[in-house]
């Protein structure tokens, strides 16, 4: 197992969307198979970068999420890195959700849609 690793920020609308902020979603790609699930952020589209996953702005808020994303993002490498060296099974959902639990201590219930 190759442990191929991708991962992407993008904006999601949601299904009554009025205007406004839109959600961060992260999708984490292993092996050709995906999760995806809401970080619990809020971007304006006109202030993402879509090709860079970033928001865009030299402002204190937006500095501060782009440091949030990237320290995610370095996270969630070191997790897979962690993982692979360990393991030798088919984890790409059970991994995305288990470490993003970990890394935010929180509970995810609804937020998350796995793709196998």
């Amino acid at each position: 197992m190759k442990g191929n690793f991708h991962l992407l920020y993008y904006l999601r609308k949601q299904k009554v969307y009025k205007g406004g902020p839109r959600a961060i979603y992260m999708r984490i790609t292993v092996d050709g198979k995906w999760a995806e699930m809401s970080i619990g952020r809020e971007c304006e589209s006109d202030k993402w970068n879509s090709s860079a996953g970033r928001a865009i702005g030299t402002k204190e808020d937006v500095r501060t999420l782009n440091s949030y994303l990237d320290s995610l993002q370095s996270k969630m490498r070191m997790a897979h890195q962690a993982f692979t060296r360990h393991r030798a099974t088919d984890y790409s959902s059970d991994f995305a959700r288990t470490v993003y639990r970990q890394i935010t201590k929180k509970q995810i219930s609804n937020e998350v849609i796995c793709r196998t």
